[in-house]
């Protein structure tokens, strides 16, 4: 069976620059986390729903011609929701809530953080913005701030693990702001 094209979006930005970078399956199964790169805007898109089996034409897809075969036409995804909300900088990666349930509106969250110095933000998956002021700074050394590498929730969502320089840094889901726990990690050959 050969690989073929089932949905695509056509209000992503043109152009050499603009390509997705990742995506992010909500854990209900409902939704797709993206962000592009030239313009660094989450997309939330709703997953299509499943096309019933059918044995009657009326119910079929438009098809288009493949290789001389006949195939579903992709189906067109529209953005549900985008956000720019404190992306200053190049995203560098968005997690999901991961009690995330679409019928629960108050579990519809995720995160993003950016590689400039910003603090790692809490986003409304309805709204795009940023969820009650809920933001979790960290600070260096010499008290600036700094972005983290990676960023995970753990499984009850509970709690945010950070990856910085050397050190992982956990932060209490339900207390924003720069208190954490500082996890510091052994020197490395580079460092």
């Amino acid at each position: 069976m050969q690989p073929q094209l089932v949905s695509q979006s056509s209000d992503i930005p043109n152009g050499n620059d603009s390509y997705t970078r990742g995506c992010a399956f909500s854990p209900d199964g409902l939704c797709v986390l993206t962000c592009t790169s030239v313009d660094n805007t989450l997309r939330l898109y709703n997953t299509p729903p499943p096309v019933p089996p059918s044995t009657s034409t009326s119910s079929v897809p438009p098809t288009r011609k493949d290789d001389d075969q006949s195939v579903p036409a992709p189906h067109e995804w529209q953005t549900a929701l985008a956000s720019t909300e404190g992306n200053m900088d190049t995203v560098r990666g968005y997690q999901w809530y991961p009690l995330m349930n679409s019928s629960n509106p108050p579990t519809c969250a995720f995160l993003s953080y950016t590689r400039g110095n910003a603090p790692i933000q809490l986003i409304d998956a309805y709204t795009g913005k940023l969820r009650g002021g809920y933001s979790y700074s960290s600070y260096d050394d010499v008290d600036a701030i700094v972005s983290p590498h990676c960023v995970t929730f753990n499984g009850d969502g509970s709690r945010i693990y950070g990856g910085f320089d050397r050190v992982i840094r956990v932060f209490d889901t339900n207390i924003p702001g720069r208190d954490c726990e500082v996890l510091r990690l052994g020197k490395t050959r580079r460092s």
